[in-house]
């Protein structure tokens, strides 16, 4: 049950996946593989923070992937209204001896080794097990503070949306992460069906678009356990009448929205 307004403090987290990059385009395997935002992903980012400044939605901090992808889609949220904060547990998985390769070739590695796309594991590539552990320490790393056990006294509010008059911890904290698709859809989703607050028929045929927002709430029920709700997910009201498409990604599908 979504607490009362006042009742206690909500933390919103913003899962936000970077904008059009170059390997993108190119239908080529990102990974940890540095690639620049194409024009378009830069204009994608930058309808981003657009829409948040105009619809004055406040964000008490960003966090990004260190990848130039996410760093710049980051940066363009951020406009000059604050710094933005580095974090390399939200990287994108590497993918080893694949990293670069055709996308097209990517899913025949996949599809002939019988596995599925979380658990393919070409030479040198990330463990899945790892990616889910180093998110898994991101959100409670920041949850945890800004949601501290009722017994913890939290660390002073770093800003004026984060704070209230007796300087308790406000009503509602929001936090952006800006990372990647592999990292949305394959982990930190599962993730939060994992902690119940999000139900999906099927998760694997979830697409995040580039620069698509996911809204998650959380808050610590009465016996002071973390709990939440999934408000939306891949929302791309930014984009709304923009001159181009996006490209949805999911789990070995790739299409052109309509």
């Amino acid at each position: 049950m979504e607490p009362v307004e006042g009742d206690r403090p909500v933390m919103t987290l913003l899962l936000i996946r970077h904008g059009q990059c170059t390997s993108n385009l190119e239908h080529l395997v990102s990974g940890r593989t540095d690639s620049a935002l194409t024009e378009q992903g830069q204009q994608e980012a930058q309808l981003l923070g657009n829409y948040f400044r105009k619809q004055n939605i406040p964000i008490d901090r960003i966090y990004s992937s260190p990848l130039l992808r996410a760093y710049k889609t980051a940066l363009a949220l951020a406009g000059d209204r604050q710094q933005v904060i580095v974090d390399p547990r939200l990287i994108e998985k590497c993918y080893g001896v694949c990293e670069g390769i055709a996308e097209s070739d990517w899913f025949k590695m996949m599809s002939s080794s019988g596995s599925d796309v979380y658990h393919f594991m070409p030479e040198g590539a990330e463990p899945s097990d790892d990616v889910h552990q180093r998110l898994t320490d991101f959100f409670w790393s920041v949850v945890n503070d800004v949601l501290p056990e009722p017994s913890v006294t939290p660390a002073p509010p770093t800003n004026g949306h984060s704070s209230s008059s007796d300087g308790q911890v406000a009503r509602r904290t929001t936090i952006a992460a800006v990372t990647h698709g592999a990292v949305l859809f394959g982990y930190a989703l599962f993730f939060m069906l994992e902690l119940g607050i999000l139900t999906l028929e099927d998760p694997t045929s979830t697409p995040i678009c580039n620069t698509g927002v996911c809204r998650l709430d959380f808050w610590r029920d009465d016996a002071g356990k973390i709990t939440g709700k999934t408000v939306y997910l891949n929302r791309l009201d930014h984009i709304n009448g923009a001159n181009f498409s996006v490209k949805r990604v999911a789990a070995g599908k790739m299409y052109q929205e309509d």
